[in-house]
């Protein structure tokens, strides 16, 4: 027993040293082949050197063209715009900038005050474009000189008391520019047991003599109208002071 275990000991010190040796033999291996992938990746690189340089030589050949192409855009770019307003035969927007409110609402108090047909006629721009509505609710207008207007206002017998029982409520103006604005208006009627509420509207257009009604709104007067439908009538052209 003891003489196999002297055996083993002597036979691991022997072989110690030599593993140490076999080690370090094999140790400079990696070295070796660091060596061997870079001369090879030099030489990978030595052969797409002259790829490079005729890629350089293209780039620089085509620089010109690309300064030419520069040149040109921005030459386009210092070009004046198409006049797109020009093109429309004069069109010019106006927006809103220094409305006529007090001037507006002046006008409007003065009307409120007009008494029948040949006041109210005194207040609008003839020829004057009058809208409403038939029974079965269908549009209608007319466009009307101040004859038309003044035969198509006459009331009959008794209307007065009902035109006096008809109260105006709150307006609202939509300006669309300086001298132009649409006025809307609600109105209330109490006849026996009911109220009626409808709304109104007008076209008010600011002129040489100040602010006048170049169109009139308000349904439910068919009747008067001699039922002039809409669909037959041509659309208004822009109303001219007198």
């Amino acid at each position: 027993m003891l003489r196999s275990m002297l055996v083993a000991l002597v036979s691991l010190a022997l072989a110690g040293p030599a593993m140490a040796q076999d080690k370090k033999a094999e140790a400079p291996a990696p070295k070796a082949a660091a060596k061997t992938t870079k001369k090879a990746t030099k030489k990978a690189e030595a052969k797409k050197a002259p790829a490079k340089r005729a890629m350089k030589k293209a780039e620089a050949k085509k620089a010109p063209a690309k300064k030419a192409a520069k040149k040109a855009m921005a030459k386009k770019a210092m070009k004046k715009p198409v006049d797109l307003l020009a093109a429309l035969g004069g069109f010019e927007p106006q927006p809103v900038r220094h409305p006529d409110v007090r001037g507006l609402h002046k006008f409007l108090r003065a009307l409120a005050k007009a008494h029948g047909p040949e006041d109210m006629a005194a207040n609008i721009a003839f020829p004057a474009y009058m809208v409403t509505t038939g029974k079965k609710g269908e549009a209608m207008a007319m466009s009307a000189d101040k004859a038309a207007y003044l035969k198509t206002m006459q009331m009959p017998k008794g209307a007065e008391a009902a035109m006096k029982a008809m109260h105006p409520g709150k307006s609202q103006t939509v300006w669309i520019s300086d001298g132009i604005a649409f006025v809307k208006t609600r109105w209330t009627l109490h006849s026996g047991r009911h109220w009626y509420h409808w709304d109104t509207g007008l076209l008010v257009v600011k002129g040489e003599h100040g602010w006048k009604v170049g169109a009139m709104v308000e349904p439910g007067w068919g009747a008067s109208m001699g039922g002039k439908k809409t669909a037959a009538a041509a659309a208004p052209t822009a109303t001219a002071q007198k």
